[in-house]
């Protein structure tokens, strides 16, 4: 796996906001660690910096978490701002304290089946997609702009009761995401499970 641009900085805050965080929510900021979820994210950062080396406008990531990936984004690429969008509204909460208040990630509560609201938009990021049924998907999917690269990632991990939407094979995944002009697409061996990212366009 190729080194990431993370500075011990930002690894001591992220400590520290989980040491004072109360013990029921500890476990699932943890969670944002594990080696499958890191390296998953430098792919995809290490992916874009050499397929999109000049990007420069914003960035949206669905999905996004506690914006562990928004601050590699910010951390690795030279984007105006990165919104990152997820329905829980902890994560609206909690993401501003693990990013150290970073002043271009943005964290909206919002469904994203239901967002329409780009700015400037030159890149889109949904690595969630397990998590969402066919039809969220699709719906998600119809609502996105055209002719704006969409990195997708999703993977075979079955065994996970909140993934609801896993492929045996990379060719299934593809078959199932709509992208069209496919200019990436790999697997990434996570041990238990198999991470796929596919990179195209809806046009």
């Amino acid at each position: 796996m190729q080194k990431l641009n993370v500075s011990t900085k930002r690894i001591i805050h992220w400590m520290n906001v989980i040491r004072e965080e109360k013990e029921s929510n500890k476990y699932r900021l943890l969670e944002n660690f594990w080696e499958s979820q890191i390296n998953s994210k430098v792919w995809l950062i290490n992916t874009v910096k050499r397929i999109f080396p000049d990007i420069k406008r914003n960035a949206y990531v669905f999905g996004g978490w506690y914006g562990i990936l928004s601050q590699f984004i910010v951390d690795n690429l030279d984007v105006e701002t990165v919104y990152s969008i997820d329905k829980d509204n902890y994560c609206e909460i909690i993401g501003p304290k693990l990013s150290g208040n970073e002043k271009r990630i943005v964290f909206l509560t919002s469904e994203m089946e239901h967002f329409n609201d780009y700015v400037d938009v030159e890149l889109i990021i949904n690595t969630s997609t397990e998590h969402l049924n066919q039809i969220t998907y699709d719906t998600w999917f119809d609502n996105l702009p055209k002719n704006i690269p969409i990195i997708i990632q999703g993977n075979n991990f079955f065994s996970c009761k909140e993934h609801i939407r896993c492929y045996e094979t990379l060719e299934e995944f593809n078959n199932n995401n709509r992208l069209k002009d496919i200019i990436f697409t790999d697997v990434l061996d996570c041990i238990q499970f198999k991470r796929f990212m596919t990179i195209g366009y809806k046009r």
